[in-house]
């Protein structure tokens, strides 16, 4: 588990968490040469497994904007099946 402590300001709904520190904890973290097809095969194979045996699953990407979240999870021309469509191709399979 990788963990990141932040402190921030939430001027949305006037917040302040100045001078707290905020703790979050991610399974896993990718970098940017990391594939499509690999972050599949690394966190949501086994998910779309555990969905298969009657459980529930959540894949949440977050990132900065413009990082390449949207295009991880939808897809697109340039970089090929996305999240959505890998998990597709699985549960169709394994019906």
């Amino acid at each position: 588990r990788v963990w990141l402590s932040a402190s921030a300001t939430n001027w949305a709904n006037g917040v302040s968490l100045e001078g707290r520190n905020q703790h979050f904890v991610f399974d896993r973290v990718f970098g940017p040469s990391v594939s499509t097809r690999g972050i599949f095969e690394q966190t949501v194979n086994d998910r779309v497994r555990h969905v298969l045996k009657g459980y529930n699953a959540t894949v949440m990407a977050y990132g900065q904007t413009n990082s390449g979240k949207t295009t991880t999870i939808r897809g697109d021309e340039r970089c090929g099946d996305g999240l959505i469509t890998m998990c597709g191709q699985q549960l169709l399979s394994a019906i």
